[in-house]
């Protein structure tokens, strides 16, 4: 195939591509800036969960939550904000308290990924399990 016809360049077009110098620069400090980093970058709504993560991870999973959990679904949206707000009050008493605000805190779907993802990060020890407040 041979060159197009109707093809014309124009007069205000670039003789040749301008060569952006800086990038050959920046990408060989990349690696050392890299280096330099304290740990594995986190993304904030990741980070954000990972105290109900922790939690999450604490909480045994016996009949009696998923009884509990069961009960809780039956309840009027009245009743459900009541025992979330009791619970949210609860939650800086310990762990398991924190573990129940957990478990019925109303979710966004990016809510639900970042927790599975910060529940992962603990799962495979990529983060400490410490106290993140």
């Amino acid at each position: 195939m041979g060159a197009a016809t109707n093809v014309v360049r124009l007069p205000t077009a670039a003789r040749r591509k301008v060569q952006q110098r800086y990038n050959k620069h920046f990408r060989a400090i990349v690696p050392e800036m890299r280096a330099q980093w304290p740990g594995e970058y986190i993304d904030p709504g990741v980070r954000a969960k990972m105290p109900d993560a922790a939690a999450l991870l604490l909480v045994e999973r016996s009949p009696e939550l998923l009884l509990a959990i069961a009960m809780f679904e039956t309840l009027t949206e009245e009743q459900r904000t009541s025992v979330r707000n009791r619970c949210e009050m609860l939650k800086y008493t310990g762990a398991s308290a924190r573990g129940a605000a957990a478990l019925i805190q109303i979710r966004t779907i990016g809510d639900s990924v970042n927790l599975d993802a910060a529940m992962k990060l603990l799962k495979e020890n990529v983060v400490a399990p410490y106290d993140f407040d």
